[in-house]
């Protein structure tokens, strides 16, 4: 078996940028500095992708919700950048429908919200994904199967994206790595000490895998580091908030192209969303002020209490209980900071700052993912002003070169004609035309065409083109981010061990994790939590 290439080891030579943060934002940093020429450092202490980037709500958007708090430029760079994604990443992000059904005596009437998605798609322009409608009561019962109709007096259809955020993120760390072959070192899993300035910034690092120390010289040190910002910052730039959601089967199992929901919640009035996403449902989010460390979040029974309530209020003919409850998952939002005496994060705005400590030492804090490669190509212009690109504008993400599903299908079914059609969308959805790559080991490696889960919806190969390709060190990397079996009813258990035997077959011996005993045993108690909660959640609704 080819084994992993050596961990790469950072540059001799300074480099123009150094980024701190492997989040959408580190990694779209990266991207667009390559772009334009310059020589990029990136450095983050954990798995690409795993901090907030990979516990967003999955949703591309332009942001409906802010037109009431009339950040109109917000939302139309944000539907601009929506477009662009489902364009330059179409097997990571489709356009999906959203219902938002009214309820008599809501906060926010039948003509409130026909003004909100008109104005929407007015300011989508010709970046329209379909034509926002009006609909009757009977037109929601009968796309909305099992809702509440008491009350119920109409509401409203438009369209957003919905995304796999994780990848997303990912994408574009991989994108950087091949495009700035010469220019770019990024190493997930290391540790930045310290960073000292004499005529040069000198970063101490330690590669938590391997062990080693390297020392890195940059010209510019830019922070990306999300909701840990504050921790190495002499200033406090954070209104940080947590936002939490449970994961549920699919409401229409047999539907093909579900439809998203908006909804109000009954006790505090605020939006939250069902998310049809990887053939579940993203129940969320939650918002509240959030003083803990950011490292691992995790959702309250108070949380998971009040978002499936809600759900089971709103859905009385889903006869859902605790126990289908899939996961659940919380992210912190990096805010930028704002007053928020009030209690309420709700209404910070998502816009991004850019703050410099010192002269060539930044933060870039706050934005919203859908908009993360606008504030990127932002960022490195206000960086280096000379610089001039639109590359990545138009520059398709990893995986999504040939185009659209319906374009690589055909080709993917002359090329493997033993692969069944529901099998290639499956890898379609996680490497696009990548799963040329993944197949073709298959070939090589009949044993490795085995499924090892059971939903019987992830390869064999998938694991090892995962570590081969995608910087997966340890099973938990796979589990929650380059597949979706963490979500699944079993959450990755029975797949557990054998991912954790190909890491140790695969890479190299000195990249091989020395902790993995640990690392399981906190994944597993991650696990039993959420048993807990369900175990929680039965005895409440009893009550």
């Amino acid at each position: 078996m080819n084994h992993h290439p050596h961990r790469p080891t950072p540059p001799d030579q300074p480099v123009d940028l150094a980024i701190i943060g492997g989040g959408i934002n580190g990694v779209a940093l990266a991207r667009e500095a390559i772009a334009r020429g310059k020589t990029v450092c990136l450095f983050e202490k954990g798995d690409i992708g795993s901090g907030t980037s990979s516990r967003s709500s999955k949703m591309l958007h332009g942001g409906l919700r802010y037109l009431e708090h009339f950040q109109f430029r917000l939302v139309f760079e944000a539907l601009r950048e929506r477009t662009l994604q489902l364009d330059l990443a179409p097997h990571l992000s489709r356009a999906t429908s959203f219902v938002i059904p009214v309820y008599r005596g809501a906060s926010r009437g039948k003509f409130w919200i026909r003004l909100g998605i008109f104005l929407y798609d007015l300011l989508s322009g010709r970046k329209k994904l379909g034509k926002s409608q009006g609909l009757s009561q009977a037109d929601i019962s009968q796309r909305l199967k099992g809702i509440r109709e008491e009350g119920l007096v109409g509401g409203g259809l438009y369209f957003d994206g919905v995304m796999d955020d994780a990848r997303i993120c990912l994408a574009n760390f991989i994108d950087s790595r091949e495009w700035g072959q010469d220019s770019f070192t990024g190493l997930s899993y290391t540790q930045v000490n310290k960073i000292d300035k004499e005529t040069l910034f000198t970063l101490q690092l330690t590669d938590l895998i391997t062990g080693k120390d390297h020392e890195v010289k940059a010209h510019k040190v830019i922070r990306a580091l999300g909701p840990w910002a504050d921790e190495q910052s002499d200033q406090s730039l954070l209104s940080p908030s947590k936002g939490s959601h449970i994961v549920l089967p699919a409401l229409d199992p047999n539907g093909k192209n579900p439809n998203g929901i908006l909804l109000t919640h009954s006790k505090d009035n605020r939006v939250f969303f069902v998310v049809p996403w990887m053939g579940k449902t993203i129940v969320g989010t939650t918002e509240s002020p959030f003083e803990d460390t950011p490292d691992d979040p995790q959702i309250s029974v108070e949380e998971t209490e009040y978002l499936f309530k809600e759900f089971i209020r709103l859905f009385p003919g889903h006869d859902f209980t605790p126990a289908d409850i899939l996961a659940t998952y919380s992210g912190v939002r990096p805010l930028a900071k704002a007053d928020t005496s009030n209690g309420s994060t709700g209404k910070i705005s998502r816009e991004h700052r850019l703050v410099e400590s010192k002269p060539g030492l930044y933060s870039l804090v706050g934005g919203k993912y859908t908009n993360y490669r606008a504030v990127a190509e932002e960022t490195i212009e206000e960086l280096y002003p000379e610089s001039s690109s639109n590359a990545t504008r138009t520059r398709p993400l990893t995986g999504g070169e040939e185009g659209p599903l319906t374009e690589v299908l055909p080709k993917m079914q002359s090329e493997f004609p033993d692969v069944e059609s529901d099998r290639l969308e499956l890898l379609y959805s996680r490497y696009g035309c990548r799963m040329r790559e993944v197949l073709s080991l298959t070939q090589d490696q009949p044993h490795t065409a085995e499924p090892i889960d059971q939903e019987k919806s992830v390869l064999q190969a998938e694991v090892i083109y995962s570590i081969l390709n995608e910087e997966v060190f340890y099973p938990e990397d796979f589990i929650t981010r380059r597949s979706h079996l963490r979500y699944q009813k079993n959450n990755g258990r029975e797949a557990y061990d054998l991912i954790e035997k190909l890491i140790v077959e695969t890479l190299s011996p000195e990249c091989v994790p020395k902790d993995l005993e640990e690392a399981k045993a906190a994944f597993f108690k991650k696990l039993d939590y959420e048993d807990q909660l369900r175990d929680r959640l039965a005895e409440c609704i009893e009550v």
